[in-house]
């Protein structure tokens, strides 16, 4: 996260509360943290110079290792299934 303007104040609050901030900064400042406990971070930015303030940054989301396995556990339920319909298809058997 990159904010650059006159003045400005900052706050973050993460959930694991080693990564808050609470500053006043001049001109530019660069903030930059990785979470390792659940929960919402909080940015509160207030301009407390004369001219404009601009923001940038990128945030970066990990997804659950679950949800892989869950994409993987369907594509192999689809093989299987279209493994016994061709197998149907070729030998069909009594009561089908």
């Amino acid at each position: 996260l990159i904010i650059t303007g006159d003045t400005f104040d900052v706050k973050i609050f993460t959930p694991d509360e080693k990564n808050n901030i609470s500053n006043s900064y001049n001109d530019k400042a660069t903030f930059s943290w990785t979470n390792t406990v659940y929960g919402e971070n909080v940015i509160q930015i207030q301009n407390t110079g004369k001219s404009e303030f601009n923001i940038s940054g990128t945030f970066e989301l990990s997804r659950d290792p679950l949800f892989f396995t869950y994409h993987i556990l369907v594509i192999i339920a689809g093989v299987v299934v279209i493994g016994f319909s061709a197998a149907f298809t070729v030998r069909k058997p009594r009561g089908f």
